[in-house]
């Protein structure tokens, strides 16, 4: 659930399993609003060049482990993952299977394969790779996950965990980093003027309640002894690019550029998806002390209510919509991809490609 600081990205599955055959994946063309409604996902049309990942080839995740020891670890619970997905109405004709040995050990067949690694958190690829792309290009990678099985972060259950990881395989993002959400009063980079998150929507975005807050300044302090880290502390909280550079886990909440996904208008709590598996809870990342014996974790984000976000452990009908859409839509219409700004390898290169949970 986060933007990851791993190298290693975090999303889909499992070797040997396929699901087969219904026409859920043919949605009907009104499936379009909702597809707008989901403000982050990668771009649906392969064939159009220059952006920097698309919905994997014929509905079909292939996966290679790290090694066996990876796969006897985390096989079981990622196919129990996608049957979350399946229960929640994703249909069964998106496919999961393993890559044949010969794939996973040749490099070139290795690189249109997801590729699971054991890790000490979260962290996956968005989509499927473009040939175009920075990752590629760059680290000449395809898509990665990395996983862990700690029942300490997240949803505070591992199967769930993995079932958020798998949106971001097949293409999803974070729904609370959307831009449009978040209030621009705030000085808060990348915001778009929402009533939703940010210090001035009831106080409801609580930076320092992150784990790695103290450390994180205390870095900034050491970086900075001639009494700049204070400008740099606020900039921690305030800056995606900012604290993603800085290894800081804000970086998994803070709103991201706007041409990284596609838009829709909404910006009230009104056209937030609370029900998304891939929004975070109130406490991912966060201290203990709120003295919830759900969830004891002091809150980071808050609704615009006040309220604390639940632990959603299954897909929304949104996310079901939007992964439709995202895989039964050709023409892909929004805002200009992140890899066509042109600063777009400096902030690509922060987050080295992934998505990832706190």
């Amino acid at each position: 659930m986060k933007l990851f600081r791993s190298s290693l990205l975090c999303s889909s599955l499992f070797a040997g399993y396929v699901i087969a055959g219904s026409r859920i994946w043919q949605p009907p063309i009104d499936d379009n609003a909702a597809l707008q409604k989901r403000y982050f996902h990668v771009n649906p049309d392969a064939n159009i060049r220059g952006y920097e990942a698309t919905v994997w080839p014929d509905k079909t995740i292939r996966v290679c482990y790290r090694d066996r020891a990876t796969k006897d670890k985390f096989h079981l619970d990622l196919m129990a993952a996608h049957q979350i997905w399946v229960r929640a109405g994703l249909g069964e004709d998106f496919r999961i299977e393993a890559a044949s040995d010969a794939d996973c050990a040749d490099q070139e067949k290795l690189k249109d394969c997801l590729l699971v690694s054991t890790g000490d958190s979260l962290a996956t690829t968005p989509g499927f790779p473009t040939e175009d792309s920075f990752r590629r290009k760059s680290g000449n990678r395809g898509p990665e996950m990395s996983l862990s099985d700690d029942q300490t972060i997240g949803m505070l259950s591992k199967v769930p965990n993995y079932a958020h990881e798998l949106g971001h395989s097949i293409g999803l993002y974070h729904e609370h980093q959307n831009p449009n959400f978040w209030a621009t009063g705030d000085q808060i980079k990348y915001a778009e003027g929402g009533t939703v998150f940010g210090p001035s929507n009831n106080n409801n975005w609580r930076c320092q309640n992150l784990k790695d807050y103290t450390s994180a300044v205390i870095g900034l302090v050491v970086q900075n002894p001639r009494g700049q880290q204070n400008v740099d502390r606020s900039d921690l909280c305030k800056d995606w690019a900012y604290a993603k550079s800085a290894g800081f886990s804000a970086g998994e909440y803070l709103p991201m550029p706007a041409s990284l996904g596609f838009s829709q208008p909404g910006k009230t709590g009104g056209d937030v998806d609370w029900k998304s598996i891939m929004i975070y809870p109130s406490g991912a990342g966060a201290i203990d002390g709120s003295g919830d014996p759900e969830d004891p974790r002091m809150p980071i984000l808050l609704d615009h209510k006040g309220k604390r976000i639940p632990m959603n452990r299954s897909p929304s009908q949104l996310d079901i919509h939007a992964v439709r859409g995202m895989y039964g839509v050709k023409d892909s219409k929004g805002r200009q991809l992140l890899n066509k700004a042109r600063n777009f390898p400096k902030i690509y290169d922060l987050s080295k490609g992934t998505s990832g949970c706190l």
